[in-house]
């Protein structure tokens, strides 16, 4: 047992000689740097007024403690040839205000001299630099960005730690919006609609409306009448359907967005009604003691129903008359128990919407 703890004593020790001769023997080839802000050597970047590293002869950082004898650092590529130009950068590619329908955007740079590539994103805080390439004269390929809007710096920094610095501004937008409801749904039209969709940047909404006889109309809608809650735009606009009255139409809604990407909501089909109910006789109630006989001639094939309301109460509630028709006629009695003067609205419906109000009065003695 007791050999064998002085063998292994013996092979740390025969290492750590090892490993001091490798160190003697590449000793001359350690060098103290001085870097500023924004320099680097492989495998670090400066990110402080002033660092000093220790280097190999390829400028591979290696432990500080291998330059603690040699005294004052040195400027990055010596103190009587160091470089002191910056690379000339040209981008290409991002163009600034451009709109980028994928995430995957072109990157076109190039330089005077060799350089490292960089980029951090400026819209989020701290030191988020991200190392791309390096050893290069150009740069021609696709990286990854986010959705949205994207403001980059991007660095090009050559051997001697020199950069230069260019800042591009573009949105990328490759989501198409989404339709979330149309109104109406079914049923009848009178000439108002409703959309509702998300999408971070639309550019233009646009309602198509009409049929094969009398043509497709299109009606665009401006986005700033449109209401923004909870990421979803709720567009309203009014039309004219009276050239369509007693026909069906085909209508749908066409987004697009800043990036051109386009999406239609799925066609619906309406009646249109644009007629409001008539009421062909006068006499609309007959009173017979306290009993009032309401008999009102009504001419609307869509009819929907008719209502009455004494307005002359405090707090007037409506009451339904009929919600059909017998023979084009709506009858019904009401009994008026209270004593004095009744001021009574009639209103009839149709299944668009379209109203005929009248008005009537009796007193209960």
């Amino acid at each position: 047992m007791k050999k064998t703890n002085t063998l292994k004593i013996i092979v740390l020790i025969i290492g750590f000689v090892l490993i001091g001769l490798i160190i003697i023997a590449n000793v001359s080839a350690l060098k103290l740097l001085c870097l500023t802000r924004g320099q680097s050597v492989p495998k670090f970047i400066c990110d402080h007024d002033k660092c000093t590293v220790c280097v190999t002869d390829k400028l591979n950082p290696t432990n500080i403690n291998f330059c603690s004898k040699m005294g004052a650092c040195s400027l990055l590529g010596g103190d009587s040839t160091s470089d002191t130009e910056a690379p000339i950068l040209t981008v290409n590619s991002p163009v600034n205000d451009n709109i980028y329908k994928t995430k995957s955007v072109f990157f076109d740079l190039s330089a005077n001299e060799q350089f490292t590539f960089y980029w951090k994103d400026n819209t989020v805080r701290g030191n988020n630099w991200r190392r791309v390439a390096s050893g290069l004269t150009s740069y021609k390929l696709n990286l990854n960005l986010k959705e949205g809007f994207n403001d980059l710096t991007i660095r090009a920094m050559d051997r001697s730690g020199n950069f230069k610095e260019s800042i591009v501004k573009f949105y990328i937008d490759s989501k198409k919006p989404i339709v979330k409801k149309t109104f109406p749904s079914k049923g009848f039209s009178s000439g108002l609609f409703e959309v509702q969709f998300s999408e971070e940047n639309p550019k233009s909404v646009v309602l198509n409306y009409g049929n094969d006889a009398v043509g497709i109309r299109t009606m665009p809608i401006d986005l700033n009448t449109c209401t923004f809650v909870k990421s979803v735009y709720t567009c309203n606009t009014s039309v004219s359907v009276n050239d369509y009255n007693n026909q069906n139409i085909r209508y749908w809604f066409t987004i697009i967005d800043i990036g051109d990407n386009s999406v239609s909501s799925k066609i619906l089909t309406l009646s249109v009604d644009t007629v409001a109910p008539v009421i062909t006789n006068q006499d609309l109630i007959n009173l017979v003691g306290k009993n009032a006989y309401f008999n009102l001639n009504i001419s609307e094939k869509n009819f929907a129903g008719a209502y009455y309301t004494v307005t002359s109460d405090l707090r007037p509630r409506s009451k339904s008359i009929c919600t059909k028709l017998k023979d084009g006629v709506c009858a019904k009695k009401y009994s008026f128990s209270k004593k004095g003067n009744y001021e009574i609205e009639i209103m009839v419906v149709d299944k668009a919407g379209n109203t005929n109000i009248q008005s009537a009065s009796f007193s209960i003695i």
